[in-house]
């Protein structure tokens, strides 16, 4: 992790967070499954603590944050917040990242409590069944979501924020679940593979991937700090607007000066076009 200060406050047009990553695969490579993330208790007083809790299944790796970068496939860890703060957990895989976020109140403490869980949209799961067809067959797109207020597909449009639908293509095709709410949106994927035909295009025809691209916390006071994270798959070059040339998989501290609202914007370029995401922060005085 890497540390900048950001000398003036970005303010741009956009006024809400986009955090992306992805989910699903085929059958031999499904994303991780998250069993349960909780905390107990849900609010506690500055000075105590609560458990924070987790299984999960299907993960070459996990991190929590904050405060822990590594994490076994279950666990408990006490926790001691000063503020209220949001848990994210990450579990990937060679399939993608499956992410669950648990809220942790305290009780009158001071600062600015970052955006609650309860308004963050999370892809609880996406897939394909079949995730391999015979020409002219079809497979059953099956998605689930939670706090979204609205969900779409790649190739088929507005969809609900969970159900199911039978899709037939002709070619190896990624379809792309993005799931919104008033505050952020989250996008996941899952192929469906046509034998007989060609496989998904090259990297060089097919336009970067931003599993996803976050700022943690997304509510700051003046004169603090978030940490910024990304992951860029099929990338030549990855720009962090205001910054310059990053690699496609790191995270960066940014430390604020001034107030209101700081959009930050990440671009992905290769030769077959380009893809940008960004997220949006909040300074207090």
């Amino acid at each position: 992790m890497r540390k900048v200060t950001l000398l003036a406050v970005m303010l741009l047009l956009a006024t809400s967070g986009c955090i992306t990553f992805a989910t699903g695969g085929g059958a031999a490579n499904t994303a991780p499954v998250v069993i349960n993330f909780t905390v107990n208790p849900a609010s506690i007083n500055p000075g105590e603590t609560a458990i924070l809790s987790w299984e999960v299944q299907n993960a070459s790796s996990i991190s929590i944050d904050p405060g822990m970068p590594a994490a076994a496939s279950a666990g408990a860890e006490k926790v001691a917040p000063l503020s209220t703060t949001t848990y994210i957990l990450t579990a990937s895989n060679s399939a993608g990242s499956t992410r669950a976020l648990a809220l942790l109140t305290v009780a009158g403490a001071a600062g600015t409590p970052q955006t609650p869980a309860s308004v963050i949209p999370v892809i609880l799961s996406f897939s394909a069944s079949p995730s391999s067809i015979n020409p002219g067959g079809s497979a059953v797109l099956s998605w689930t979501t939670s706090n979204a207020t609205s969900a779409t597909i790649s190739g088929i449009g507005s969809v609900g924020t969970s159900g199911s639908t039978s899709v037939s293509p002709t070619v190896t095709t990624t379809y792309i679940l993005t799931a919104t709410s008033a505050t952020s949106s989250v996008t996941g994927a899952t192929s469906v593979a046509v034998t007989g035909t060609s496989n998904t295009p090259p990297a060089s025809s097919s336009r970067p991937t931003i599993l996803y691209f976050t700022a943690d916390p997304s509510n700051v006071a003046l004169g603090g700090s978030t940490v910024l994270s990304w992951d860029v798959l099929n990338a030549s070059s990855v720009i962090l607007q205001g910054y310059g040339p990053v690699q496609p998989s790191d995270s960066l501290t940014i430390y604020t000066s001034g107030t209101g609202t700081i959009t930050f914007q990440l671009t992905a370029q290769n030769s077959a076009g380009s893809s940008i995401a960004s997220t949006t922060i909040s300074v207090s005085p």
